[in-house]
């Protein structure tokens, strides 16, 4: 249960509206009881979601990186992974029919309390745990709750200061937060000591590894090896409840004969990143059954961390390929699935969704420097940027960065 005192810091974030004026890639820390910093990001500025987003300690701001900036050429699948894989505390502001009775119930209890009311459409705040792969929970831990007081309490002071009264040398970092000085906030005798740190080194991601049994090992190593096999993990933007209750996106594997058009999969697990040994072990029987590959490619740094470890037990070959044209039909396919799914249940959210993106795209351009815009503007991105230029997405000084680059 929330407290009457992170209802109203939600009850004065809504009122401050500090999402029109810093955007979520500018980031600011509050450090915590435990030593660590939460690293907070407001979002709100492209009119989607109105939030606050704490990422705890280095581990944890990682995720943000990986979700915000991808560093390689990704699928399509690849990106939506990244998407859902941030560790974070979360306030952030929903409609009405969009909470659970549970929080409808404490808020109206709060509101009752309090003589404060959250009336406008999107201004019922959620107190939430976002996890990879999984559905947002609300928060249950008391430290949890601390976390979030101290970063809400940091943010309002953050808004206090906007856009001219920043302690000396001290400012908000510009696109993009990779190796940059970001401020943080102290707590001391009631109040916040201003200092300007650097944000962590950049970490490689670690994707998890299949576990396996050496006696399911031995039996690939002495089969006769003769296929090659195509092989790509895969996130399905459908939510599944486990045994738990827990709503959470399942991840499944694809298996292609490499060079014939006969899809197969594993059955679909909840719980790829922690039920490891299952998943190979599903693996493994596929093998034995359809034949055990004397070779497997895959085309992402994620299914290749996966299979490592085992293929070389079992003296496999694994190799990246940039292209698999039976991967990428197999791959279009489930997405095109999902988002005729997502289109059939609510159209208009999934044309709000794609708005959304373009408008953060030109928000970045119109605000970045020609440096910054350089780091983020990728081969991959630049036929998109072309279209929105165009469509007269941009304003005549944004134009004029681009060219620089384009």
């Amino acid at each position: 249960m929330a407290s009457d005192r992170l209802y109203k810091l939600a009850a004065e974030f809504n009122k401050s509206q500090l999402w029109h004026e810093i955007m979520d890639y500018q980031i600011f820390g509050v450090r915590l009881p435990s030593g660590k910093i939460g690293y907070c990001s407001v979002q709100g500025f492209n009119d989607f979601q109105i939030s606050l987003s704490v990422y705890v300690g280095a581990e944890g701001f990682a995720t943000y990186r990986h979700s915000y900036f991808p560093t390689e050429e990704m699928t399509d699948n690849e990106y939506f992974f990244h998407s859902m894989e941030r560790e974070c505390l979360q306030c952030v502001f929903m409609e009405k029919d969009s909470l659970t009775k549970e929080e409808l119930a404490e808020e109206k209890n709060f509101s009752k309390r309090n003589k404060i009311y959250f009336r406008a459409k999107k201004s019922h705040p959620r107190f939430s745990r976002c996890q990879a792969l999984t559905c947002d929970v609300p928060i249950d831990s008391q430290e949890d709750e601390e976390i979030l007081t101290l970063a809400l309490e940091a943010m309002l002071e953050v808004g206090k200061k906007i856009p001219n009264h920043f302690p000396k040398k001290i400012s908000l970092p510009s696109f993009p937060p990779i190796r940059k000085k970001f401020p943080l906030l102290t707590p001391s005798d009631g109040n916040f000591t201003w200092t300007m740190e650097w944000l962590p080194p950049y970490r490689h991601q670690k994707y998890p590894q299949a576990e396996f049994g050496k006696s399911d090992v031995e039996k690939l190593k002495k089969a006769d090896k003769s296929k090659i096999y195509e092989c790509e993990l895969f996130v399905l933007a459908e939510l599944f409840e486990d045994d738990d209750g827990v709503d959470k996106f399942p991840v499944l594997l694809l298996i292609n004969y490499h060079n014939e058009e006969s899809p197969k999969d594993i059955p679909m697990t909840l719980n790829y990143g922690y039920d490891r040994k299952s998943f190979a072990k599903s693996f493994i029987k596929l093998c034995l059954k359809c034949g055990v590959p004397k070779k497997i490619l895959v085309r992402t740094e994620r299914t290749f961390q996966f299979l490592e470890e085992l293929c070389d037990a079992a003296e496999i070959e694994l190799q990246m390929e940039k292209d698999l044209p039976y991967t990428q039909r197999a791959a279009e396919y489930l997405s095109q699935h999902n988002h005729d799914d997502e289109e059939e249940n609510n159209p208009e959210e999934f044309v709000i969704d794609t708005q959304a993106v373009v408008k953060k795209i030109v928000d970045i351009v119109e605000l970045a420097s020609v440096e910054d815009l350089k780091n983020f503007i990728g081969e991959e991105l630049k036929d998109g940027i072309r279209t929105l230029m165009d469509k007269k997405m941009f304003s005549p000084q944004a134009v004029e960065k681009l060219k620089q680059i384009l």
